[in-house]
């Protein structure tokens, strides 16, 4: 199975999802507070396809969770929980052998009932090159005007590896964990280079 790889998530909990309930806003008292250090790996998978030839700007993209995040022995994130994106770019394919490319923002994995707001960017080109251009043309060159190029596709099953890009809190809230503000203490007492 092919492993994609995103570079960086962004996860400002100062903009917690709108419609997120006020407990989540602040921990309650007594309350722990789990730090999801910057640069933890969170593994997301492609729930539904995503076609450059049949998505639209504005599609949204469906993820989920594939592994559990784990903070000193406690799940916080658990496998299934649904990471959501945003088709952003497109360009299908065509003919004379133009590939298609297709540009995906993912923007957040919900956690009960809030989000962690995310801003990773993902590009996906076509598959083929040169050479396949080369054969095709060389075998069938009568038939390169109406050869259609190879169309961008996020597969589903195909698995993401982002990573978080800031520290983000969280707290214990019935079952499961919400995101919340860092207490400075928390912060201050992170380790560096995680």
């Amino acid at each position: 199975m092919k492993t994609l790889h995103v570079l960086t998530i962004a996860a400002t909990m100062a903009a917690l999802q709108p419609g997120a309930p006020a407990a989540a806003q602040a921990p309650a008292s007594g309350a722990a507070v789990l730090l999801l250090p910057a640069g933890t790996a969170i593994e997301l998978m492609i729930v539904r396809e995503v076609d450059s030839d049949r998505s639209r700007p504005g599609d949204p993209v469906k993820l989920r969770v594939n592994a559990p995040v784990v903070i000193d022995g406690t799940i916080v994130i658990p496998v299934g929980a649904e990471a959501h994106g945003e088709v952003t770019d497109i360009t299908s394919s065509s003919g004379l052998l133009k590939r298609g490319r297709l540009a995906v923002d993912i923007t957040s994995i919900s956690v009960g009932d809030a989000s962690i707001p995310l801003g990773a960017m993902l590009e996906q080109e076509a598959r083929g090159g040169k050479s396949d251009d080369f054969l095709k043309i060389a075998l069938a060159p009568m038939w390169l005007p109406f050869s259609r190029g190879n169309s961008a596709k996020l597969k589903a099953g195909e698995l993401l590896s982002v990573q978080v890009d800031e520290d983000v809190c969280l707290a214990r809230e019935g079952d499961g964990f919400l995101p919340v503000p860092c207490p400075d203490a928390v912060i201050e007492s992170a380790p560096a280079g995680v």
